[in-house]
């Protein structure tokens, strides 16, 4: 078992090592007119330039969770590490994600225009 595990490991390096470098995200998500992209397409993009300012390890230990769909227990495996370690480092790559994201909504909010008041609430 461990041999397969050892093989997913280097198909995935292989798959970012022949990736271009995911910093190029924000350069596409700023030059494109948002307003004709689908949200779901807006947030996938956003979603990856968060992931692309996190760390490396970070980024592997997201990239095996949910891209590859294995388990801590699987990924700690592959690793050579204890599965508590893997989930204590997944909670805390979440959380910079999380943070990242929250960030990202901050500034849309603020530029949305604030509401306009009725003439019977301004008098009030």
């Amino acid at each position: 078992m461990s041999w397969l595990l050892g093989i997913a490991r280097r198909c995935v390096d292989d798959v970012f090592s022949a990736r271009a470098p995911l910093v190029q995200t924000e350069i596409e998500l700023e030059s494109v007119d948002q307003r004709a992209l689908e949200p779901e397409t807006i947030e996938r993009l956003t979603l990856r330039a968060a992931v692309v300012g996190l760390d490396p390890r970070s980024q592997e230990l997201i990239a095996l969770r949910y891209g590859g769909d294995l388990t801590a227990k699987q990924i700690a495996e592959i690793l050579g590490e204890r599965t508590n370690t893997v989930e204590v480092a997944l909670h805390h790559a979440l959380g910079k994600l999380r943070r990242a994201l929250e960030q990202e909504e901050e500034p849309a909010a603020a530029e949305e225009p604030a509401p306009r008041q009725s003439r019977s609430a301004a008098a009030v």
